[in-house]
This record gives structure tokens, C-alpha cells and sequence, in this order.
């Protein structure tokens, strides 16, 4: 049993997330209303509820007053990271913390069912 929440921690020290100020364990309909009336690009990460080998958070973003709600894939097992759905070459990262990195300095294509808009992330660090 040990040895299992050694493994644990370990994997959660590798991914880094839930260790930042932006990580958040709240549902989707909280994430929007921590993030409603913010500045566009406004996200935060938060666990993936659902059961899924592959995608364990979900980043919230709100821009102009719309949600958007993106997936972190683990991608070939936990060596890298993608967000959103599966596209040709997308683009991979070492760690989630890094794709919120990456997108703080570059637009970041976001897409529901109303519209697509690119925004850069803005990582709110309080409710």
C-alpha cells in the first residue's frame, strides 16, 4: 500500500499541477463562476472527474464572456502532455505546468459550441 501512494506522489510531483496556485479542486459549474467578470484568457486547472486513462484535468478559460474547457491529455503514457482534443501535430509538452507556461506568452486557439476565439492565459491564483 505504501509503495502505491509513493507512486502516486511521485507521479503528482512529476506532473506539477496540482501543486500551483491556479490548480483549483472544483466542479465546471464553479471554475466558470471563479473565473466570471475576469479578464479575458482568466483559466485555472482543475481535476478531471470522469474515469480516463488519459486525461486527468481540465483547464477553464473564460474569454469575452464565453467557457472554454480543454482537456490535458497524457499522451504515450505519462512521458507527455497535449491540450484539447487529438489534432495533427499538435504541439506536446514535458508537464502540464508547462502548457499553461507556453500559453501565457502565445495565443492559444479555444473552441466551444458558440465560437473560436485565441487568447492567452491569464492563471488566476485566488477564487
Amino acid at each position: 500500500m505504501d509503495n502505491d501512494a509513493d507512486a502516486n506522489y511521485v507521479e503528482i510531483e512529476q506532473r506539477q499541477i496540482e501543486t500551483e496556485a491556479y490548480y483549483f479542486t472544483v466542479d465546471r459549474d464553479m471554475a466558470e463562476r471563479m473565473l466570471c467578470g475576469r479578464e479575458d484568457g482568466a483559466c485555472l486547472v482543475r481535476p478531471f472527474k470522469a474515469t480516463d486513462v488519459s486525461i486527468k484535468y481540465i483547464v477553464s478559460i473564460c474569454a469575452d464572456r464565453q467557457f472554454y474547457h480543454l482537456f490535458v491529455r497524457q499522451i504515450d503514457g505519462r512521458q507527455r502532455f497535449a491540450i484539447g482534443q487529438l489534432k495533427p501535430h499538435e504541439r506536446h509538452f514535458a508537464s502540464p505546468c508547462e502548457i499553461i507556461e507556453f500559453y501565457v506568452e502565445h495565443a492559444l486557439l479555444c473552441t466551444n459550441k458558440q465560437r473560436s476565439q485565441s487568447v492567452r492565459l491569464r492563471p488566476i491564483s485566488c477564487a
